[in-house]
């Protein structure tokens, strides 16, 4: 593991997957499933969010405050049972570090886990999601090369409805064109979901992550064509407003 301190950089990255874990305030070890989307990737970086970015997930459970990030702690192994971190608290994997941290390796899950220190800052009785953001690689990248036209579509949030499709709005002039960067303003209360016909490429994360200014880099996707009709927007419960995408492409 790297760990180092960085101004705003621009990052590229094949794959971005959320993985919510349950926590309470009895919480003193959370073990990582076995199962995961990524179990068998090259893990580049972890990342945290708080409810700084967002309060609800959109199954409706709080996500844990930001001071409860500096009392976990991560004990991450590769999968030769090498360590690569040890007693590293959450705090510098916040989402809005301007630490870089850099795995660079697939990671033995089964022997991973976080220790909560003190977890006061978590009301009793209440359970809590810690929402663990993964940058992983599974094929060879392409070489970058800067956008050169952008595409915005609107989408109409409605407090009675959850679940939008992006091929309902407007994303055929999309088709066929290689993505490589999501800007978002309005409405935050929500997670993206961009599928390419192979899988996923990102995976149920929170738009604020995807506001500029709002993380310590600029966040590239390593360009590809998505799957519309398989991509999509949840929000949180009662949500309502107006939510803009900006599909940054390379002709």
């Amino acid at each position: 593991m790297e760990l180092k301190r960085t101004n705003k950089m621009k990052k590229i990255i094949q794959n971005f997957d959320l993985y919510p874990l349950v926590v309470n305030n009895q919480t003193r070890i959370i073990n990582f499933p076995e199962d995961l989307l990524f179990s068998d990737k090259k893990i580049e970086r972890i990342s945290l969010l708080s409810a700084n970015y967002m309060p609800y997930f959109t199954t409706g459970e709080k996500i844990v405050p930001d001071d409860f990030l500096k009392y976990v702690y991560f004990y991450l192994f590769n999968s030769e049972k090498n360590n690569k971190t040890r007693n590293l608290s959450g705090e510098f994997l916040r989402i809005n570090s301007n630490l870089d941290l850099t795995i660079n390796s697939k990671l033995d899950f089964s022997q991973c886990e976080m220790k909560v220190m003190r977890n006061e800052v978590l009301e009793n009785g209440v359970s809590y999601l810690l929402p663990i953001l993964v940058y992983y690689t599974d094929r060879t990248k392409q070489s970058f090369t800067e956008p050169s036209s952008s595409y915005l579509i609107d989408v109409s949030i409605l407090p009675n409805r959850k679940f939008y499709r992006l091929s309902d709005f407007g994303t055929y002039a999309l088709v066929g064109k290689q993505i490589n960067r999501l800007q978002v303003s309005g409405l935050t209360d929500a997670v993206i979901t961009l599928r390419t016909a192979d899988g996923f490429v990102i995976n149920q994360i929170p738009l604020s992550v995807f506001i500029e200014d709002i993380t310590s880099e600029n966040v590239y996707l390593d360009k590809t064509e998505m799957d519309w009709d398989n991509s999509y927007i949840e929000t949180v419960k009662g949500a309502s407003g107006k939510i803009f995408l900006n599909f940054y492409y390379v002709d």
